[in-house]
C-alpha cells in the first residue's frame, strides 16, 4: 500500500499553520501551498506514488476540518470541481455516498466517460464509531496482467462490449437534474493505456428509467468482472486525519459497512468526510 504518514512534530507544525491559514482569502490559501517547500515536498512525494501506484493515503495531516483547506489541497493536483461533497451515513439516504452498506465498485462520475475526473480525493473528518469499513482498490494493471494470461477472450469483452449508464445530472446536487445516457465500454484505450470506466448504479438506473429488462448475459458478464474485482483488490482503513487519492481512470474503489453511534438525543455520531474530484 502506498503510505506515507506525517512524523508528529511536522504534523503538529502544519496543524499550527492551518489554523491561521484557514483564516486567508482563498489566493492567499493558494499561495501558501504554492511557496511552501514543506507543502510542495508532501506533494512531490505523493505524486511520485500515484505515478506508481495511481493511489496514495497521506496519514496524520490536521486540515481543521475545513472544506476550502481541503478544497485546495486536493487543487495540488489539478483543477477541483468547484463543489466538494460533506458526507456522513445516514439512514435516510438522499444518495449513495451517505448509505451505511456496502459501496460496490465503481469509478466516480463514469457518465461523463473518458472525460470523468483524473482524481477523487477523500479527507476524512470523523472515524467510523466501530472502525468498520474498508476502502477497497483495484489497480486496472493488475486486473489487465491477469486477464491475459488467463482470461484473453473475457479482456477483450471488456475493451468491446458497451454497457448503458443512466443519470439525473453529473451529481445529486444538479440543480436541471438533466437526463443523460451514454453507453461504453468498462474498459478503454487511451494514450497507449487501459483505462476504466463503472458504475453499477448508473446501469441499473439506465434499466429502470427505459423501463427495460437487463439480458442475464450482461448480468453474468458484470457479476464475472465484479468477481474478479474482488479477488484482486486491496484494502486500507481509513483512520480520522487521513488525506486518500486515487486515480479515478486507472483504479476502481469501493467501500464496506458503515456504523452508526446513537446519541441520548437521537443524533448520530458516524464517519464524516469530505470528497473532491479532480480534472487534468
Amino acid at each position: 500500500m502506498a503510505i506515507i504518514r506525517l512524523e508528529n512534530e511536522f504534523s503538529s507544525n502544519l496543524t499550527t499553520k492551518f489554523s491561521k491559514v484557514k483564516m486567508y482569502h482563498s489566493s492567499d490559501i493558494i499561495n501558501f501551498f504554492n511557496t511552501s517547500q514543506k507543502i510542495q515536498n508532501i506533494y512531490n512525494n505523493i505524486q511520485k506514488l500515484l505515478d506508481k501506484k495511481y493511489y496514495a493515503v497521506l496519514k496524520n495531516i490536521d486540515l481543521q476540518n475545513d472544506k476550502t483547506l481541503f478544497y485546495h489541497f486536493s487543487g495540488l493536483f489539478g483543477k477541483v470541481y468547484p463543489e466538494i461533497d460533506y458526507t456522513d451515513i445516514k439512514i435516510d439516504c438522499p444518495y449513495t455516498g451517505c448509505v451505511s452498506g456496502y459501496l460496490i465498485w465503481h469509478t466516480d462520475d463514469a457518465i461523463l466517460g473518458n472525460k470523468q475526473p483524473i482524481y477523487s480525493t477523500i479527507y476524512v473528518i470523523e472515524e467510523d464509531p466501530l472502525k468498520l469499513p474498508q476502502n477497497g482498490i483495484l489497480d486496472i494493471d493488475d486486473l489487465v496482467y491477469y486477464l491475459e494470461i488467463h482470461d484473453k477472450d473475457f479482456l477483450d469483452e471488456l475493451l468491446t462490449r458497451k454497457l448503458p449508464m443512466f443519470s439525473k445530472g453529473v451529481h445529486y446536487y444538479d440543480n436541471e437534474k438533466e437526463d443523460i445516457t451514454i453507453k461504453q465500454t468498462l474498459l478503454y484505450e487511451e494514450d497507449n493505456e487501459i483505462k476504466v470506466r463503472f458504475d453499477l448504479h448508473r446501469i441499473k438506473a439506465y434499466y429502470f428509467s427505459k423501463e427495460l429488462i437487463q439480458s442475464n448475459e450482461e448480468k453474468k458478464f458484470i457479476n464475472k468482472f465484479l468477481t474478479l474485482a474482488d479477488k484482486l483488490k486491496k484494502t486500507i482503513y481509513l483512520e480520522k486525519h487521513d488525506f486518500f487519492i486515487v486515480n479515478n481512470r486507472k483504479t476502481l474503489h469501493d467501500r464496506g459497512e458503515c456504523s452508526l453511534e446513537l446519541n441520548e438525543d437521537g443524533s448520530f455520531n458516524t464517519r464524516e468526510i469530505f470528497v473532491g474530484f479532480v480534472l487534468e
